[in-house]
């Protein structure tokens, strides 16, 4: 009798060993998953930020640079800011978007909104001749690509054309 209660409690501890040793290796194949699960997110958001870096977008600067309607050309909560106004599928609109990035990439520069002139809402800014000493939006005419800039609600200087806007924003 007394082997088998040897046997018995062999059978026991060996089970048990088993049991201990399933689980151990369950723990570790969890906490192996698990991390390389975290680590290949980790390695894809990092991939994506660099990604982002790469084309330069950056949400700070998208906030600078963002289309209004040309009604509010003159409601902008800032005393000396730019105002560019192109028809974006216009001829002018490639060059003009490079202008754009070119000056956004400068390191000191004022503020800088975009009007689409395109835009069904800006019809009113469009004219055949441009009055460039407009002092409130309903006097504002625009014929072609034109850069204001405003200071305290007031326009400041008013240039047309892409190649002045160029020489103006270089």
């Amino acid at each position: 009798m007394n082997k088998k209660q040897d046997f018995t409690k062999e059978n026991k501890t060996n089970t048990l060993f088993k049991l201990m040793f399933i689980l151990l290796g369950l723990g570790i194949l969890v906490f192996i998953s698990y991390f390389m699960a975290v680590v290949l997110v980790n390695r894809q958001f990092e991939k994506e930020r660099e990604y982002k870096k790469s084309l330069k977008i950056d949400p700070v600067e998208q906030i600078q640079y963002e289309e209004i309607l040309g009604g509010s050309i003159f409601n902008i909560n800032m005393d000396d800011y730019y105002v560019l106004i192109f028809d974006f599928d216009g001829v002018d609109s490639s060059y003009a978007q490079t202008i754009l990035n070119s000056y956004k990439n400068k390191e000191d520069h004022k503020s800088i909104y975009i009007v689409n002139l395109n835009n069904g809402f800006n019809n009113h800014l469009k004219g055949d001749t441009s009055n460039s000493k407009a002092k409130n939006i309903e006097e504002l005419k625009i014929n072609t690509s034109t850069l204001i800039n405003i200071k305290t609600k007031q326009i400041n200087y008013y240039i047309e054309g892409i190649d002045a806007i160029n020489t103006i924003l270089k």
